[in-house]
This record gives C-alpha cells, structure tokens and sequence, in this order.
C-alpha cells in the first residue's frame, strides 16, 4: 500500500511540475495558501484531494497517515480539510493530541469528539443523537 501511495504523489509532483519536492523524502513541504492566505492553491487542493480518497475509511486515520508520509507534509489546516473530506464537512472543528496517552481527539464546534484514536491504534466514532 505505501509503495502505491508514493507511486500516486510522485504522479501528482511529476503532472504538477513540483521539481523540488520528492515523495521518498519525508522533509516535502509546500505552501497551500497564496498570498491573500484566504484560498488554498489549486495544485494544493488536489494533492489533498487525493489524501482524501486514499485516507477514505482507511483507520485509524492518523496512524496510517504517518505510516504512508501524509502526517508530516501537512499543515494544521490542511490536516482539518482532509479530516473534514474523510469524517465530514459538518463534524469537524480541529483537532487536538492529548498527551499522556498520546490520543488523537477530532472534535466539532461544540467540542464533542467526532472521532477518537489511542496510542495503541485502537479507534473510535463516537455518535450523538
């Protein structure tokens, strides 16, 4: 899986023109936002476009995005709009990691965890009514 992973983003960096940036290097970064800093750069936003399909139902989200190089790429923001293309536009708000039992907490605006991942990989969706 993670071979094809890299084979998809080397396609994106080849298709996109991105001579600088390599998807075997874990130090790849590039900007998302332009210099308004109010819209995300269209080559951007299909990269993250493409996490998403790859991410869709692919749990526990975090841990297989560090495993596949995605976690470290990205911004806190550009982490929120590809947790909100996987759990939900609506649901989510932001996350946060909880120290202690190094816990992943995807939360929406009233602060009620959409979705939870523990150090151990073990997940969960909590649901409301």
């Amino acid at each position: 899986m993670k071979k094809l992973i890299r084979k998809i983003l080397k396609e994106d960096l080849d298709y996109w023109g991105v001579s600088d940036a390599s998807p075997e290097n874990d130090e790849y970064h590039m900007s998302p936002l332009n210099e308004d800093m109010d819209e995300m750069d269209d080559s951007r936003q299909m990269f993250l476009n493409r996490i998403i399909e790859v991410m869709k139902n692919d749990y526990p989200l975090f841990k297989n995005m560090k495993l596949y190089g995605f976690y470290d790429q990205l911004s806190y923001d550009e982490l929120i709009y590809v947790l909100k293309g996987i759990i939900g536009k609506g649901l989510v708000y932001g996350f946060e990691l909880q120290y202690g039992f190094v816990t992943y907490r995807v939360f929406n605006k009233n602060n009620d965890s959409v979705y939870i991942e523990f150090y151990d990989g073990d997940w969960d969706i909590p649901k409301y009514d």
